[in-house]
């Protein structure tokens, strides 16, 4: 009995020890090899340069959680608590800061993000910021200058000041004859990407009143600048006249080269052009326009001739007399004196002697537009060493 409670005496205190230790060692081993990693520590950044599609934002990591960040951004939705599956950036690797842009926003619109940082423990996301997108407006314009009015064309200027915070669509200038033209009406459309251009505004009408204004169109609604007012030339109020132009000598070759006006300062050309036929010209507001004549032993036909004339440059036969077109004296006359339709490239049958005479005056439209007469009056019958002198009385 004696022996085994020494026995007890001797293993109890033993084992007590044994457990103590070994339990202290557990201890020691258990906070030297804490399987809980560090947490990354990142914060989202201020929002700024904020327009109506993109802003500016970022992130700062502080504490990289003993991991290296591979993969660091900006993550951000219109609902609540955004994560990197839904619209993100990637900006770069490691701590530090960071900053992102955002692209493609849509204008007048709340956003929230946050900033987002991977290691190979994970994701983490930093505080949820919001904001809003600017307010997208049509575009701001001027209509700035109505200059180089001519009878039928004029030239429009435009400033553009803003864009509305969206691309324009398209851009330039609309009129009419109402006092309000929008891009229902006639438009020309300019394709630089200038704020500040021109754009020319054809095919109006003479002695008529215009009223135009500069537009834009961005994806919110089309703007307009000014509406300014200006009235084409007139026509009918003079003319140019110029009487005894001579196509004289063998195959109505002309007697000379060219004939100046000098009071409009327009000049008349005049060329012979093979035989039996003869080519004369004028130039007026800078287009060259011109006929030939084409003559036989008693008749003759006129053309409109592609050189010197343009392409645009039609004819028609009328049936004034010499005496009527004698009696013009101004544009209203002429104007009044011209056929409805002039869209012939020749007009035949001229008779250039007195017998059987049906055509003595023949109408034009020239390349700009301009309406004029030209008198073929009654000359000799001879088809050698003949003289033809012709008139042309032409819009100014």
């Amino acid at each position: 009995m004696k022996k085994q409670n020494l026995l007890f005496l001797i293993i109890y205190p033993i084992t007590f020890l044994f457990l103590i230790f070994t339990g202290c060692k557990k201890d020691d081993d258990d906070e030297t090899n804490d399987p809980t990693p560090r947490q990354i520590v990142v914060s989202t950044s201020a929002i700024s340069n904020l327009t109506t599609t993109s802003a500016t934002c970022g992130g700062n990591i502080t504490d990289d959680g003993g991991a290296m960040i591979t993969i660091r951004g900006v993550c951000w939705n219109t609902n609540p608590d955004p994560t990197i599956n839904d619209n993100s950036t990637s900006n770069g690797s490691g701590s530090g800061l960071f900053n992102s842009s955002l692209t493609g926003l849509t204008p007048n619109t709340q956003y929230y993000i946050r900033a987002y940082a991977i290691n190979t423990n994970g994701t983490v996301y930093g505080n949820t910021l919001t904001f809003t997108t600017v307010e997208a407006t049509l575009p701001e314009l001027s209509t700035t200058n109505i200059s180089s009015i001519s009878f039928t064309s004029a030239t429009c200027s435009v400033q553009i000041t803003s864009d509305g915070g969206l691309p324009l669509n398209s851009k330039g200038i609309c009129w009419s004859t109402y006092p309000t033209p929008d891009i229902n009406s006639t438009i020309v459309t300019n394709s630089s990407t200038s704020e500040s251009f021109s754009c020319n505004i054809s095919g109006l009408a003479p002695n008529t009143v215009y009223y135009a204004r500069a537009y834009a169109t961005n994806s919110v609604g089309t703007g307009y600048g000014s509406i300014l007012s200006f009235t084409t030339l007139d026509y009918s109020g003079s003319i140019n006249f110029f009487s005894s132009i001579s196509l004289t000598s063998a195959y109505l070759a002309p007697s000379s080269s060219e004939y100046v006006n000098a009071v409009t300062g327009v000049t008349y050309n005049h060329a012979a052009s093979g035989s039996n036929n003869a080519t004369f010209g004028f130039i007026s507001g800078g287009v060259s326009n011109g006929a030939t004549l084409y003559t036989k032993s008693t008749d003759m036909t006129i053309s409109a001739t592609p050189n010197p004339w343009t392409n645009e440059s039609y004819l028609a036969a009328t049936t004034l007399t010499e005496s009527e077109f004698d009696a013009i004296t101004d544009g209203a006359d002429l104007l009044t004196a011209m056929p409805s339709i002039i869209n012939a490239s020749k007009v035949n049958n001229l008779q250039d002697g007195a017998t059987n005479s049906s055509v003595r005056v023949i109408a034009f439209i020239d390349g700009s537009g301009k309406k004029g007469l030209i008198k073929i009056p009654e000359s000799i019958t001879n088809n050698n060493d003949q003289v033809l002198t012709i008139s042309i009385k032409v819009q100014q």
